[in-house]
């Protein structure tokens, strides 16, 4: 976990960490509110964040929805306040989640693949899909929500008061969401009755500037309010290429009908671009070979002009050599000026280059060692990784008190991200073996001159995630007397509609040029860059285009028949989608403090109905690439299982529930107990067995049981925790199409090919296929995903001590054991029958 940086500040609180970054606040003390003044009644679905002065929290709404106190919530539930979160300069959701307990970045490394499929990318960032987030909570994947709606994209807290980490699924917060927790980002609000500003600089190492403005003004006193907040950052990294530029600007704004009616609204836009990059260099395809040769095992021969074995014969795959074969690749050198295009011969050949191909070590394929490219020193995949990211929010909430304990809030949220990324996927480290070009001249980059070579084919994904939703509240407080305890309800009925795009598509040459369809690997753009092992760390990339990753590049050819080509963008496949996802909940709430508050328990009841909508996708007649369908389309569609229709709908219903209790010993300790429940939606890009179509939403259930403890009214507190989360029928990736679709599609790809040359097209009624041609259409599978349950358990300890309202001690400690059981046991009946179907047209 990469370190934060601490800030040295002008306030009489210091602290120390590996980076200086110093931070000047202007922020006038707050006034004492003036004599005589009402007092305004809050409503249970809010929380004053400034009672939170300094580092101690007091209140929170994420584990009920109601305003409840931290000692009286089961749940385990951990407060960033606006003062901790200045202090600490903390700018951003990862630097958040290191003072957290039990969480951690996440950069896909808990795949099978080991060194993490894809680089958390700024176009892939926080959010990048469903309402996931790039951090594990419990060693299962956390969410994001803002303002208590899902809200993908939202990263930076400059308009942030403070911060609520629920660990462990919660039917009462949120409706999908992580299985390891929810991450709830409360946003400032306009406040009637007084002026402030604030302005915060910092300058920190590694290029890093950040200015922030927050300005508030009371317009009309006790009714009407604005609040200005901007930023504007800059941010650099120790490894090369790597960088973030933030701006964004929020308004708020609210207005008081009078002390039990308020209107609240808040918009904002973010925008983010910069390269990312990856934490680890690139993999290891060098050092068989350089275990060979310094064994002397491989020698170079001046008169063949080549390297051999000791009995002559040419280095191969025992050697750590292969040939490396796109139909044409772009060169560029150390400096990454103007690339060359190196061709075949003609436009159905290879341009073959003979290099080394594999590691010393067993797979998967391990990154290179640091002997050869420092680990944490280098950004292997350059600057192409770039991306861009703008974020919207617009939030309207207004509450009223009815009656006596009696309260509605009336809430809109619309968030929208949409962003444009490279993902330049795993380089590996190469080494040309080629002592001469094709053409017979000297090859410069030949590597007993002393170069390697890293290459890369880029993917671009092109994503919108826009969020709405509509929701109403209402609660009511009934206190019986001391004998039979005060009760809170609350009830909420809300409809959110998710919109979320995904076009991936693949850097190829336009047209076609070198056979076969749009994206085949023939036509796939290869960059390649040379550079020396010893040379700058920031040539240790492949190529990229300079100017604009995202432009065309056009050069000239001297095999194909326009004599140029040019790149473009088309999909890879049909895994891109543009759904609608409509989720209707209701959801109900009790609350009750009993045995003179020495009892609180808290029960939560949400019922969802979870309508899908997508297009399927088509190639298009014309151009032969894949689009979606339309209805006007006459197939055949993918991705939409085995319906003949070119759309795919679905429809889930679930109840999910949430019970907790707090038994307060004494004033100093207090038992906790919790379990809760939740519903994930998964990757909308990915299918599994049998038919081929987008997993179900998928369950997380989790259990806590735990001792509370606070001490010198509060200013120490802390948990200690036993949990077990799980999360049920989750989706991964890529696994199954080694274990089953590739073997299957193989057989029937060889009965295709024996049924034609038999001349059996058209089979009869009675056999289980009808036609040879659904050979290749029905019984191909393209499932690329499979199922698996996930459980995690082990024990929480966390630990706060507020001496004084500016100086803060933590301390957490987290045990986790996460399990992987029940991977693609969907996959065996489906073998099963298709072994039957075998057998049956052998």
């Amino acid at each position: 976990m990469n370190s934060s940086p601490l800030p040295l500040l002008f306030a009489f609180s210091v602290l120390f960490g590996p980076t200086a970054l110093a931070q000047t606040t202007v922020t006038p003390p707050p006034a004492p509110p003036p004599p005589g003044s009402e007092t305004i009644v809050l409503s249970p679905f809010q929380v004053n964040a400034e009672a939170d002065t300094g580092y101690q929290a007091t209140n929170t709404l994420d584990g009920s929805r109601l305003n409840t106190a931290l000692r009286d919530t089961p749940g385990a539930i951990s407060v960033f306040t606006k003062d901790f979160l200045d202090d600490l300069a903390v700018t951003d959701i990862a630097e958040m989640i290191r003072y957290d307990v039990n969480s951690e970045e996440s950069h896909q490394d808990a795949e099978f693949s080991g060194v993490g499929n894809q680089a958390g990318n700024i176009g892939e960032g926080a959010g990048s899909t469903g309402n996931a987030s790039n951090f594990r909570t419990r060693g299962l994947v956390g969410s994001v929500s803002l303002d208590g709606f899902r809200a993908v994209g939202r990263t930076d807290t400059y308009s942030v008061d403070s911060a609520g980490s629920t660990r462990g699924p919660n039917a009462i917060l949120f409706g999908t969401g992580g299985a390891g927790g929810v991450l709830n980002l409360r946003t400032k609000t306009a406040n009637t009755h007084r002026n402030a500003n604030q302005i915060e600089l910092k300058i920190g190492d590694n290029s890093t500037r950040r200015a922030a403005v927050d300005f508030n003004r009371v317009l009309l006193k006790d009714k009407l309010a604005l609040r200005l907040m901007g930023m504007v950052e800059e941010k650099g990294s120790p490894q090369p290429h790597k960088y973030t530029d933030k701006v964004g600007h929020t308004i708020a704004a609210q207005y008081r009908f009078g002390n039990y009616t308020s209107l609240n609204v808040s918009c904002e836009d973010t925008r983010t671009k910069g390269v990312s990059g990856r934490n680890w260099p690139q993999l290891d395809s060098i050092t068989l070979f350089l275990q060979e040769l310094n064994a002397g095992r491989v020698v170079w021969a001046p008169a063949r002009e080549r390297y051999e074995t000791l009995n002559g014969a040419v280095v191969g795959a025992a050697s750590g050599v292969a040939n490396l074969s796109p139909r044409s690749v772009l060169v560029y050198g150390p400096d990454l000026g103007p690339p060359t295009l190196w061709e075949g011969a003609t436009a159905t050949a290879n341009r073959v280059t003979l290099s080394t191909a594999t590691s010393i070590f067993a797979t998967p394929q391990p990154i290179v060692p640091e002997s050869i490219v420092p680990s944490g020193l280098v950004t292997s995949t350059g600057g192409a990784e770039y991306g861009e990211v703008e974020f919207t929010n617009l939030t309207a909430s207004f509450n009223h008190r009815w009656f006596e304990n009696f309260f509605m809030e009336l809430a809109y949220n619309q968030s929208d991200r949409s962003s444009d990324a490279i993902i330049a996927q795993n380089p590996d480290l190469r080494a040309d073996l080629n002592y001469r070009l094709p053409n017979g001249a000297l090859n410069p980059y030949f590597f007993g001159n002393g170069y390697y070579f890293s290459q890369g084919s880029y993917l671009r994904n092109i994503r919108g995630n826009d969020n709405e939703t509509f929701r109403a509240s209402f609660s009511y407080d009934l206190d019986l007397g001391k004998r039979w305890g005060r009760h809170r309800f609350a009830v909420m009925g809300e409809r959110h509609i998710n919109n979320e795009l995904f076009n991936r598509v693949r850097e190829v040459w336009a047209g076609a040029p070198y056979g076969g369809l749009p994206e085949a690997a023939a036509n796939q753009v290869a960059h390649r860059r040379y550079f020396q092992i010893g040379g700058p760390l920031a040539h240790y990339t492949p190529g990229w285009n300079v100017q604009n990753v995202f432009a065309s590049i056009t050069q000239p050819s001297a095999v194909v028949r326009d004599r140029s080509v040019t790149t473009t963008w088309v999909p890879p496949n049909f895994r891109g989608f543009d759904d609608e996802i409509t989720t209707d909940s209701q959801l109900f709430v009790m609350q009750n403090y009993l045995f003179d508050r020495r009892l609180v328990t808290t029960l939560g009841l949400r019922y969802d109905q979870i309508d899908t909508f997508g297009p399927g996708s088509v190639r298009d007649p014309v151009t032969q690439i894949w689009r979606r369908a339309t209805a006007a389309d006459p197939g055949p569609y993918s991705g939409v299982g085995t319906s003949n229709t070119w759309f795919e709908s679905s429809d889930l219903s679930a109840t999910r529930r949430s019970l907790g209790a707090v038994y307060h010993l004494n004033p100093h300790f207090s038992l906790t107990a919790n379990f809760s429940n939740g519903i994930q939606i998964p990757e909308r890009n990915r299918t599994v067995l049998p038919i081929e179509r987008v997993a179900d939403p998928y369950e997380g259930d989790g259990r806590d049981y735990g001792l509370s403890f606070s001490f010198l009214e509060n200013r120490i507190s802390g948990a200690v925790k036993y949990y077990d989360s799980s999360s049920l029928r989750e989706g991964g990736q890529e696994l199954v199409q080694n274990v089953y679709t590739n073997p299957n599609n193989d057989v029937m790809a060889s009965f295709d090919y024996y049924f034609r040359q038999a001349g059996l097209v058209n089979l009869g009624a009675t056999d289980p296929i009808r036609s040879v041609e659904e050979l290749r259409t029905d019984y191909f599978s393209g499932a690329d995903a499979y199922l698996f349950d996930q459980k995690s358990k082990g024990w929480e300890f966390e630990t706060i001590a507020n001496p004084t309202r500016n100086w803060t001690i933590r301390f957490n400690y987290s045990y986790t054991d996460r399990t992987r059981t029940n991977v693609l046991l969907e996959g065996e009946p489906w073998w099963a029958e298709r072994v039957a179907l075998w057998q049956s047209l052998d």
